[in-house]
């Protein structure tokens, strides 16, 4: 985990970092920082079929 938040620290808009910690965050039950962290995600997914399925998880994740 602290390699990916290092990674993001670095470059705010790393996508593959933040998605991979968006998860670990859900997995450790981080719920608020896998919401932020995959909000993040949204913004910078690299095209909108990636977007929607940033949205889906992110959706997935405030129904539970």
């Amino acid at each position: 985990m602290t390699s990916f938040e290092r990674a993001v620290e670095l470059r705010g808009d790393f996508f593959a970092a933040l998605r991979s910690l968006a998860a670990l965050y859900a997995e450790k039950g981080f719920r608020r920082k896998a919401v932020e962290t995959l909000e993040r995600a949204l913004v910078a997914a690299p095209d909108p079929v990636v977007r929607e399925a940033v949205r889906s998880d992110l959706l997935d994740l405030l129904e539970a």
